[in-house]
């Protein structure tokens, strides 16, 4: 592969940021795009993610803290095909049976909380436990429920294991029902 189809037909964006970063920046792509063409018999993962490349041989490092690990959350109102706002959420660490309160937020109009429940030096592997006031959500939209409510307090518990990752825990509710999983 010739170094004219690297940079304009097979990655069109990696060939943009080479152009705007200049000589050194797009030898150095070049090089790296070729070592790990014979390592691996395919082209790097990170050139498959032009994003995520960019981000790595960044010599802004304000961005590079995106890269750090951080545990956020979303709350889905899968009963009204909306978001889940002004739910109330608990970030607990697990201590063998002791839980340790974290972070406590309030999910905004997009059902997100405003900032990572946990991130920097709190960042850290072990078992947490997310709580959600889903009873108290649905009480007050008017949804009639019984007594005791089927689902008053959401409970998750999870662990993390790998500290420089990204944790999203999404919750799906409604008055019967929750499902959550591992996003991204």
């Amino acid at each position: 592969m010739d170094k004219r189809s690297f940079e304009s037909k097979d990655y069109p964006s990696i060939a943009l940021r080479i152009s705007a970063a200049g000589s050194i920046a797009e030898f150095v792509i070049f090089i790296v795009y070729n070592f790990f063409k014979k390592c691996l018999n395919q082209p790097s993962p990170t050139f498959l993610m032009p994003k995520k490349s960019a981000v790595f041989l960044s010599t802004d490092f304000g961005r590079r803290a995106d890269a750090m690990g951080r545990l956020t959350t979303h709350v889905l109102d899968a009963a009204h095909g909306c978001p889940g706002s002004a739910i109330k959420v608990e970030l607990y660490r697990v201590e063998g049976a002791q839980l340790e309160l974290v972070a406590t937020a309030i999910t905004n109009s997009d059902g997100r909380c405003d900032a990572p429940l946990l991130q920097g030096d709190d960042y850290r592997s072990g078992v947490y436990q997310l709580q959600f006031c889903a009873g108290d959500y649905y009480r007050g939209r008017g949804v009639q429920l019984p007594a005791p409510a089927f689902l008053d307090v959401v409970v998750l518990r999870f662990g993390i294991s790998a500290e420089q990752d990204h944790y999203h825990v999404p919750l799906l509710i409604s008055p019967y029902s929750y499902s959550t999983y591992r996003g991204s």
